[in-house]
């Protein structure tokens, strides 16, 4: 096995899997704490996030699923969405 010696110069050392796996765990406590008062709203969330932006529902913080497509025309209507880091499950799957 060899050294775990630093690099030459100014490049930094690759993380460990450590590293990685505590970061990882941190994004996903950080994105659950983010989801813990925000509604499940599905496949339906282009057109409640639609509709809270034109003024046709409450506001409210959602989190749901959009096609590529659905997304890509929230942006361009001015809606602010923001794609969560890591995959979430659905209510109806979660054991």
């Amino acid at each position: 096995m060899a050294p775990n010696i630093a690099p030459k110069g100014d490049r930094a050392a690759a993380p460990t899997p450590e590293m990685m796996k505590a970061a990882l765990q941190t994004l996903a406590q950080a994105q659950q704490a983010a989801l813990a008062n925000s509604e499940w709203v599905g496949t339906a969330f282009a057109d409640r996030a639609r509709a809270m932006h034109i003024g046709d529902a409450e506001p409210a913080t959602i989190h749901g699923q959009a096609t590529r497509a659905e997304a890509k025309a929230l942006i361009e209507e001015g809606v602010a969405v923001a794609p969560l880091l890591l995959p979430v499950v659905p209510p109806e799957r979660a054991n």
